[in-house]
């Protein structure tokens, strides 16, 4: 029991500590790769239906 109380107060002092360093790396790092990327794939997506359109327009 004493070890499991142990274990969880070790815990959450780290993720306390831990927190701070957390929230700057998902602002600088996490967030703007996550923005490139669904641009990325938003960009890709329009390139696809654009061409899938004009090939719809010449079959026409």
């Amino acid at each position: 029991m004493a070890v499991c109380v142990l274990l969880i107060a070790v815990s959450v002092y780290g993720i306390y500590k831990a927190a701070p360093y957390i929230k700057c790396w998902w602002e600088d790092k996490a967030v703007p790769n996550l923005k490139k990327m669904k641009n990325t794939v938003i960009g890709k997506t329009e390139k696809i239906n654009e061409a899938t359109d004009r090939d719809r327009d010449s079959s026409d």
